[in-house]
């Protein structure tokens, strides 16, 4: 009996050794003279916590402290975040990962902030996408807010910008008063087709974030009823800027997005008319 215990340690070490040697010389990595910070941060990557750095790294053999990465590219991280290797397929794919850069991002082995990303949130972001068009003088609550994951997926999507839904549905995902309106009767083309048509999804100068002010947004579309303008006689709403005084930006019921009724519509104003 005692003999089969012994063989059974025996076994047990043999085993044991290689993972002990392979731990123990990773660990080694870390000393006061070399990598001494490494896992000194908030957040720390899986292969450095446990100290095996082989993972990776693979030793060159009879070359002290030279190593080459255990696979290229993306394929190192999915070695063990294979979960995420079906994104490869998705139609829309974010600059760095479309060329395999994992730690354009994610730093490998630490950081302080979550997902070990290389920033906080949106300044992140901003280390390849233009500050200027995001910090204007009207700004959408998620840029405001510093997150960019609300509309889009920060690895890849089916949608184009990597959008977390179509177009069409996104915007809806949060303005679910405005929703309703693609119900009625008659809808404005652009919200028809995009929403983005008349507001920027960043920031903007004017209100609403709209690409132009008043009626000037209006007439890069309806250039028939721009050409009106300087006219002698004028509708006061049309001399004035103010389409909205009589049509509906979004949707009606009524044709020509009117807010009422034609008949009744202009009675409002010319009720002496009525």
């Amino acid at each position: 009996m005692n003999r089969v215990i012994s063989l059974f340690i025996i076994i047990a070490f043999i085993a044991v050794t290689p993972l002990y040697v392979s731990a123990q010389g990773d660990a080694g990595c870390k000393t006061d003279k070399c990598h001494s910070n490494m896992g000194t941060m908030k957040f720390i990557h899986g292969p450095v916590g446990a100290g095996i750095c082989t993972i990776c790294h693979a030793p060159v053999e009879g070359k002290k402290h030279q190593f080459t990465f255990t696979a290229e590219k993306e394929e190192l991280c999915f070695n063990c975040h294979d979960s995420k290797r079906d994104m490869m397929l998705e139609d829309f794919l974010h600059t760095p990962v479309a060329d395999g850069n994992c730690v354009g991002c994610h730093d490998p082995h630490q950081s302080d902030h979550r997902f070990t990303l290389k920033g906080d949130a949106a300044d992140l972001c901003y280390t390849c996408h233009k500050i200027e068009d995001f910090n204007k003088e009207f700004v959408h609550g998620p840029v405001g807010a510093g997150d960019c994951n609300v509309c889009h997926n920060p690895h890849a999507s089916a949608n184009e910008m990597q959008l977390l839904s179509p177009k069409k549905e996104l915007c809806f995902n949060c303005h679910k008063e405005q929703a309703d309106m693609m119900n009625k009767r008659h809808v404005h083309p652009p919200v028809a087709e995009d929403c983005t048509e008349c507001h920027n999804p960043h920031s903007n100068t004017d209100e609403f974030l709209l690409g132009a002010s008043g009626e000037k947004l209006c007439y890069e579309c309806h250039d028939n009823i721009a050409a009106y303008v300087g006219a002698k006689y004028q509708h006061d709403p049309v001399e004035n800027g103010k389409c909205q005084d009589c049509h509906n930006v979004h949707a009606s019921e009524n044709p020509m997005m009117f807010l009422k009724p034609q008949e009744a519509l202009c009675f409002s104003c010319h009720s002496e008319m009525g």
